[in-house]
């Protein structure tokens, strides 16, 4: 691994402060495996920050355009130069050139796009890097490239509790390593507070064998205690630890029963279809099969894996939900009862008919469960292809409600956000079914995932299109 840090290695203009510059490259040319490195210099972020009203305002009704094809953004309070409430927003898809720019930041209150650390403009977005770096500059590390870094379909992120600078989010690199010389899938980590690549840790590497399941990409991260977790297309399972930042001992872990997906020879760097999510300690993870580049056909279908067994959940075998005109399922999420107990685990499968998108609950030993009052019915027909990803769910007014991104691919509806209340047991009262955004972008929205900043009393929304959006949880308009 790279040499760490000194204390008096400290950002500055004209001064490259990575780590490992001067390492020689391994035995065969490549470098040696990296890792997650956290500069001496970076001093955590702890929330909440405190700071003026005037930088903790709602965002532009209008919403704000990042410059790619983002995915749910990422709030983080900025105390530095440019201090305020700031959403990321990472763009997704594992073959998405690797140096393609694929991070930007905007500001909340004035929906400007963020200075750099020493508060000067600077262009958005960047480029990512396995190499410890500023983002979207060259690192100096052995024959480094600026940038070396795709992500997957669903890009699900992992906040330290202990700093909520420090992301870690799933990554797809060609770059050979010791080790992984053909590219590999791994944990990509990013400081906010100084916009700062803070290395990679590769978790299996890629493969393109004929005839044979492969690895292609992966999914995005859930946390299980010091842990998370994730799936790579020939159905392993990934972990690493948090606390220690190294591989889980025995990862990836083969007998998973998740049934692999986008896993042909030659496609790769490729998405895994689906999406996790955690459930009771419990992963969750849901593989389609839309692109036919899966050597095992298969509808939709959601798997358990449990963590503390490493192992399939007992009584579990993949399920497949949302009837026979299923098309995706890329929300899972937790079923609740109106004590906002976790009573099982539900889905929502996109359909490709104008049906409404069927959501299918299950108990925790593989079960089906009925489902919820009233929450298929928050989901409308009438627009073919449908698509649901993963709900936000916050708790408002003193009740749990979650809150769906949907759209169809026909058109027909064009980004909006659907509510469903746990604590009522029935669609959120006086919050339109579905509610669109037709300031943004005249309504043209493609809506991915949202954030929710208690502090504002808002959800933060972002999509296909690129438009970074308020939503306000009461009523759905984007004046929030």
């Amino acid at each position: 691994m790279a040499s760490p840090v000194h204390a008096d290695t400290t950002p500055g203009p004209g001064r490259d402060p990575v780590p490992g510059a001067d390492v020689p490259a391994a035995r065969g040319g490549l470098r040696p495996a990296p890792g997650i490195q956290i500069p001496a210099w970076h001093k955590p972020t702890r929330a909440p920050v405190k700071l003026p009203k005037k930088f903790r305002r709602g965002m532009p009704s209008q919403g704000i355009h990042s410059n790619i094809d983002s995915f749910a953004p990422l709030l983080f309070m900025q105390s530095g130069p440019n201090p305020g409430l700031q959403a990321w927003s990472i763009a997704h898809h594992a073959f998405a050139p690797p140096a393609a720019a694929k991070i930007t930041c905007v500001n909340i209150a004035d929906g400007t796009h963020c200075t750099d650390p020493a508060g000067q403009p600077t262009a958005w977005p960047k480029t990512l890097n396995t190499q410890p770096s500023a983002l979207g500059t060259l690192p100096s590390a052995l024959d480094a490239k600026i940038g070396d870094i795709s992500t997957t379909e669903v890009p699900q992120y992992i906040t330290n509790p202990l700093d909520t600078s420090l992301i870690l989010y799933p990554a797809v690199t060609s770059t050979p390593f010791a080790g992984y010389p053909k590219g590999s899938v791994g944990v990509g980590c990013l400081l906010l507070a100084t916009q700062y690549n803070c290395g990679y840790q590769p978790l299996a590497p890629l493969t393109n064998n004929p005839g044979k399941s492969n690895t292609n990409g992966l999914t995005g991260f859930i946390q299980v205690g010091d842990e998370i977790y994730g799936a790579s297309t020939d159905g392993q399972v990934l972990c690493y630890n948090t606390l220690n930042l190294l591989r889980c001992d025995g990862q990836p872990y083969k007998n998973t029963g998740i049934i692999p997906n986008n896993d042909k020879a030659g496609i790769g760097p490729q998405d895994f279809l689906g999406n996790t999510e955690t459930v009771n300690g419990r992963v969750y993870i849901s593989s389609n099969n839309e692109s036919g580049f899966s050597t095992t056909p298969h509808p939709p279908t959601v798997t358990c894996f449990d963590p503390a067994a490493k192992a399939p959940c007992a009584g579990w075998t993949p399920q497949a939900d949302g009837g026979p005109d299923a098309m995706r399922i890329l929300a899972i999420f937790t079923e609740r009862d109106a004590q906002n107990n976790a009573v099982g685990v539900c889905t929502v499968a996109g359909q490709k008919t104008k049906k409404a998108p069927v959501v299918t609950c299950h108990d925790f030993n593989g079960g089906i469960r009925p489902t919820p009052p009233g929450l298929q019915e928050i989901f409308p027909a009438d627009g073919a292809k449908s698509v649901v990803f993963q709900p936000t769910q916050i708790a408002y007014s003193q009740q749990q409600r979650s809150y769906f991104p949907f759209y169809t691919e026909d058109g027909k509806y064009k980004g909006d956000t659907l509510c469903y209340n746990w604590t009522t047991r029935a669609a959120c009262e006086g919050f339109p079914e579905p509610s669109g955004h037709p300031l943004v972008n005249n309504g043209f929205t493609l809506d991915y995932g949202y954030a929710f900043y208690q502090p504002t009393g808002c959800l933060v929304g972002s999509g296909h299109k690129g438009w970074i959006f308020g939503i306000h949880p009461e009523n759905g308009t984007s004046i929030c």
